[in-house]
């Protein structure tokens, strides 16, 4: 497998060597790292400060047609793992979720949040089909490391923040329509329009309809469905307010629904050859979701001083969902049922932003305030009901100062973050209350560092930061298919500190970037999937390891070279360790954290031809890793990906764009996640070779 992804590598590496003539790609220019604002860094720091290894993906590239959701943007960055669908990407080796199921079923919040224009999903479960719009996208951010202090979540092991476009004052709008050879096909409009000189709106929408890559047999179900059958239909509004007479105030409100439903995506049980299942108790059968979400949210923004800003903002996010009933029986007595979750998150956040005062270069100093409720149920065998609560404050702070009086270019970095979590669970099934926990726990998590800028295109930094997530109870579901009773079992609160250092440079006259940082983090008290085991079913639970440490190195280049050619790649080494483990993990010494590769790696090359043809390839490499402790070895991968288009002007003068992409050009079979369990090894594959056709205009 090994040698079969270095010898890919070295084809992509070959493509590279040819003319430009052979290649094109989209007209997008590379960002100015010096002037691009991070929107999710509410500090109103430029990229090229950002004092932890954040990468930014530009909306255009990021909105392409190759991308059906976040994993496929994100993939391919040095130390992410973003390639198992049901499940947020894992960052540094930190996973997201901390365990296969905690977050639906534990009320824990994810290490590494996916925010939608500031708004957090409510967890990886309740949007696994797919996490986000890619289409009409302003920018994509991959931050690494605790985020305390300036995202305004507090996070453990970064943040996945993704932006859409915000409504403009000119008339603009587009239409795109795509279908590839896995029987899906879809459609996706954006229209804006001003309503004269202080009123914009924007509207988006998206349409999908088609087939599950896994063949899930039998079809149909008992209950009627088709385990097939995938659809996804999503509206968006925005509407942007600047009155005129009150310079400096901007006012965004925005509402968004999706209804989605589909099989988990890339669960399999059967025939890995020809990706269908062949039967087996777990199959698709017990994974069929359907997801109605909605979400509400208003930004003020309202510039007191050439130095001051004010920001307030509210959101509330609805999020039903339910794994559906399939009407089937197995092992001629235990019904799945139909189990569902249902979630409330409202959150409210106020933050005052500072720029040149004195010697302080930049600022933020803000609250944040979030409630999350969850009622959840099954009424099949299992026939559980759960409730919950999380209820979160913080204050938080990060300010840059000068220190030019001791050395032309240094900056100071002072910041920290107070916070107050409280979380309910309760668990009850038809003999009564079976577990209940309340958790209430307080922390400041500090961030200090420095930032020398040797000149405007060489920079150096150091950052020590802190991160936190509380404690909560992780439910034994599966514990009525060996006829037990369902239980829960409590995990504590863990904290992660990191040290990191960085550099950037740009050289050839600004046409090549290099960048490399390296970190050490250090665990306590880390949850770890596998860590613990429920009594009934024998499954891998969430438990607490009393430390892990993690250690790291990533490089990246751009290189733009002349006639619209640009080579990029990413390399991530990363070495993590359980270093101390509690009663009964004698066993865990020594072994790497789950969901943490070695090795991430990824090259590419883009051309835009001055005739409008453009095409791209992509190589990326993951080394091999587990799901879970103890649990079986995935092996390495490596996907290639390629592209190719061509834009052009119609006589009516509307931009058209066709192209077509190919993943997985070699059609690679290998799986992303694996974990055994009492009813056998549930396992999720990649997609197959996939070839995408598309067609975008705009007007």
């Amino acid at each position: 497998m090994v040698s079969r992804g270095i010898s890919r590598l070295a084809m992509l590496c070959a493509l590279c060597t040819l003319p430009p003539a052979a290649f094109a790609q989209s007209n997008q220019q590379p960002f100015d790292l010096g002037t691009l604002v991070l929107r999710g860094e509410k500090i109103g720091r430029v990229a090229a400060d950002t004092s932890t290894g954040t990468t930014v993906i530009d909306g255009e590239e990021a909105s392409s047609v190759q991308h059906q959701d976040i994993d496929d943007i994100i993939q391919g960055q040095s130390n992410v793992l973003a390639n198992e669908g049901f499940r947020l990407p894992s960052i540094r080796g930190i996973d997201s979720n901390g365990g296969s199921r905690p977050s639906i079923s534990a009320g824990t919040q994810p290490r590494i949040p996916v925010l939608v224009d500031d708004v957090p999903l409510p967890s990886n479960e309740a949007s696994n089909i797919t996490q986000t719009s890619t289409f009409d996208l302003d920018t994509v951010e991959v931050a690494r490391g605790p985020q305390a202090t300036s995202t305004g979540r507090n996070t453990v092991g970064g943040a996945i923040r993704v932006y859409t476009n915000d409504p403009v004052f000119e008339h603009e709008g587009a239409v795109r329509v795509f279908v590839n050879d896995q029987t899906n096909a879809g459609l996706a409009f954006m229209l804006n329009r001003p309503l004269g000189d202080q009123v914009a709106l924007r509207f988006v929408g998206e349409y999908a309809n088609g087939d599950s890559y896994i063949n899930n047999n039998p079809n149909p179900l008992p209950s009627g469905i088709n385990p097939n059958d995938e659809e996804l239909t999503r509206l968006r509004a925005k509407l942007l307010i600047e009155p005129a007479d009150i310079p400096g105030l901007s006012l965004l409100f925005s509402v968004e629904d999706s209804r989605i439903k589909g099989p988990t995506e890339g669960f399999f049980d059967g025939d890995f050859a020809d990706l269908s299942v062949t039967g087996g108790a777990f199959g698709a059968v017990s994974a069929y979701e359907i997801v109605d979400q909605t979400t509400y949210s208003a930004r003020l923004s309202y510039t007191i001083s050439a130095s001051t800003t004010l920001i307030a903002r509210y959101s509330r996010l609805d999020n039903e969902l339910v794994f559906a009933d399939t009407g089937e029986v197995l092992f001629g007595f235990f019904n799945l049922g139909a189990t569902g979750f249902d979630k409330e998150l409202e959150e409210g956040e106020v933050y005052l932003r500072f720029e040149n005062i004195g010697i302080l270069e930049r600022g933020v100093l803000g609250v944040i305030h979030t409630k999350e409720d969850e009622v959840g149920f099954n009424n099949g065998t299992i026939a559980f009901d759960v409730t919950g609560e999380i209820e979160n404050t913080g204050l938080y702070g990060e300010f840059e100062l000068s220190a030019d009086r001791i050395a032309e270019g240094l900056t100071f970095i002072v910041g920290g973050r107070y916070e107050e979590d409280k979380r309910f669970r309760q668990l009850i099934d038809t003999t009564g209350t079976v577990s209940r926990g309340d958790f209430d726990e307080s922390v400041f998590l500090p961030k200090v560092g420095l930032r020398y800028e040797l000149n405007e295109n060489t920079s150096f930094g150091y950052t020590y930061s802190e991160g936190f997530r509380g404690g909560g109870l992780d439910v034994d579901a599966g514990a009525g298919v060996f006829g037990g009773a369902v239980s829960a079992i409590a995990f504590g609160p863990e904290t992660l500190d990191q040290h990191e250092i960085y550099a950037r440079t740009t050289m050839l006259n600004g046409a090549l970037d290099l960048s490399a940082t390296a970190f050490y983090y250090q665990f306590n008290d880390a949850q770890v999937d596998g860590a613990a085991f429920y009594p009934a079913s024998g499954d891998p639970a969430l438990g607490n390891v009393p430390e892990a440490t993690g250690r790291g190195l990533e490089l990246g280049f751009e290189y733009r070279a002349a006639n619209g050619l640009t080579f990029n790649g990413a390399l991530g080494l990363l070495d993590t360790e359980i270093t101390e483990a509690g009663t009964g993990q004698a066993a865990f010494l020594g072994l790497d954290l789950p969901r943490a590769p070695s090795t991430t790696a990824s090259i590419g090359v883009r051309y835009a031809a001055q005739n409008g043809f453009f095409a791209s390839a992509e190589a990326r490499y993951v080394s091999s890793h587990t799901s879970a402790i103890n649990q079986p070895e995935i092996e390495s991968s490596t996907i290639v990906d390629v592209g190719v288009g061509y834009d052009f002007a119609l006589p009516s003068g509307q931009d058209m764009r066709i192209e077509a992409f190919v993943e997985n050009l070699f059609d690679e079979r290998h799986i992303t996640f694996s974990e055994l369990s009492g009813i056998g090894t549930l396992q999720k594959v990649g997609r197959p070779r996939t070839i995408t056709i598309a067609a975008t205009m705009r007007f």
